[in-house]
């Protein structure tokens, strides 16, 4: 039993009217239109040879908007001016046969366990976010920007897409990425297992400086080792009188790790003949999005100040009127640059704090898993009316393999990031007074990683120095 099988039953044996809408919709375009954009929601099956059987032959882009579709057939190989394909939040499990003269397809938001795109020899933009997919291959050549986030894939191989610049795959499963290209600039690999890259290059920073800046994937890689090493070492057992061993040579001579002006750094700890340990991780200069902002407004405000003061100024005649145009000029020029600055930087901050795309997805999830949680009632239900332990195979398998991806999906969508604290006895008698007893743990959510509240503010983070083996120089 699966909910969305149900759902795209239900409208094609009850509400399948589609066809009709479009052809209604046909009807108040010309024939010479370039673009068919569809708002108002489809229901069922659609068949689209109507196009060309109506004369629309001038069809560039077919944008279909947030509905119950459940099929889409026949999309028209005989437009070849088709460049735009979009059909977001509805109920498609399959589409075959797209034109391969297509450059930009979204298909977020649908039911897609498998996507073909091998046949798409001009494919430039593939946004496929919150479907079902487990594996996606045949990337052409010509694909530069890949959004796949919210699926359930496992690897990935980019084989020949050697122009790519954009991926995003988070909240995947993803355990290996092979022949990732050396164009990316921006990657995405947020909530998936510890990836193994083959035969991959590593994507380098995005120089828009007003941008949020992704850190290099080798900085992450390195200090990760960095604080296993760390924490290794720490956790030795180290007595009064004795140097825990170098976690590089094994040396009864320590190690040294320490953080200096954002710099990780570690080396051995004997100062006369040490090993080859040598780490240096700079972690770059961030600050926050908070910061960057009250900057710039603080900015605006001051130039807004003088500007009027210059008025007044030449109203007066306190400045003659040359000088007061050149100073005009410059403050007005200033004000409108720090303006557009502090406006991005507001805009990017409400799209991480008020999103209403991230706000519309966690309500799906919430109804869906109602629903869900409502079948598994009804079987439970009829298991104790009839003892028929099909019922409860039946509810188990909603449980695991659909209730679950589900909750986990919504929880890393609503809260990215969670922490527990343990509060102890002594803790607790000052953060807590009005909790007595035993030791306990709290668990913490936040809407939003603290990376997309940072702005690089200078030279981005590199590894400067990683250097282990050898025991002793």
């Amino acid at each position: 039993m699966n909910i969305i099988e149900d759902e795209r039953n239900d409208v094609i044996q009850n509400n399948n009217r589609a066809q009709a809408q479009f052809e209604n919709l046909l009807g108040t375009y010309s024939k010479e239109t370039t673009e068919i954009i569809v708002k108002d929601p489809l229901y069922g099956e659609l068949d689209m040879s109507i196009l060309i059987a109506n004369g629309f032959l001038l069809v560039n882009k077919i944008v279909f908007g947030e509905g119950k579709l459940t099929d889409i057939v026949n999309i028209p190989t005989k437009l070849p001016k088709i460049k735009v394909f979009h059909c977001t939040n509805n109920l498609l499990q399959q589409i075959e046969d797209l034109p391969n003269s297509l450059e930009d397809v979204n298909v977020d938001g649908n039911e897609f366990a498998e996507f073909d795109i091998s046949t798409l020899d001009n494919l430039k933009k593939l946004s496929i976010n919150h479907n079902r997919l487990t594996a996606l291959e045949n990337f052409p050549e010509t694909l530069e920007e890949l959004h796949a986030s919210f699926n359930q894939l496992t690897q990935l191989n980019f084989g020949d897409a050697q122009q790519l610049k954009i991926i995003n795959v988070s909240n995947n499963n993803i355990l290996r990425i092979e022949n990732l290209p050396e164009s990316v600039i921006e990657f995405d690999m947020d909530n998936n297992p510890d990836i193994q890259f083959i035969n991959s290059s590593l994507p380098i920073q995005p120089k828009d400086e007003y941008r949020r800046g992704k850190k290099r994937m080798d900085v992450y890689e390195s200090l990760d080792k960095y604080f296993k090493m760390e924490n290794k070492y720490k956790h030795k057992h180290v007595s009064k009188n004795k140097k825990p061993n170098c976690v590089n040579c094994n040396r009864n001579v320590g190690s040294k790790f320490f953080k200096k002006d954002q710099h990780y750094m570690a080396i051995c700890g004997d100062e006369t003949s040490p090993c080859d340990l040598q780490i240096d991780i700079y972690m770059g200069e961030y600050t926050t999005m908070d910061e960057m902002m009250s900057v710039f407004k603080e900015s605006a405000e001051g130039l807004k100040v003088n500007i009027i003061k210059q008025k007044l100024d030449t109203l007066f005649n306190y400045t003659s009127e040359e000088a007061s145009i050149e100073n005009f000029k410059q403050a007005l020029e200033q004000y409108n640059d720090d303006s557009v600055i502090y406006k991005g930087l507001l805009d990017e901050y409400n799209l991480h704090m008020n999103n209403s795309v991230t706000q519309q997805l966690i309500d799906k999830f919430d109804k869906d898993m109602y629903l869900l949680t409502q079948k598994i009632k009804v079987l439970i239900d009829e298991y104790k009316q009839t003892n028929n332990k099909q019922l409860l195979t039946d509810a188990t398998n909603i449980q695991l393999k659909e209730l679950n991806p589900l909750i986990l999906k919504r929880r890393e969508l609503a809260h990215p990031v969670m922490e527990m604290v343990h509060y102890t006895t002594e803790k607790k008698q000052i953060e807590r007074e009005d909790i007595h007893g035993n030791d306990y743990d709290e668990l913490f959510q936040y809407p939003i990683t603290l990376d997309k509240l940072m702005s690089s503010s200078g030279e981005p983070p590199k590894v400067i120095k990683f250097e282990t083996g050898s025991t002793t120089k």
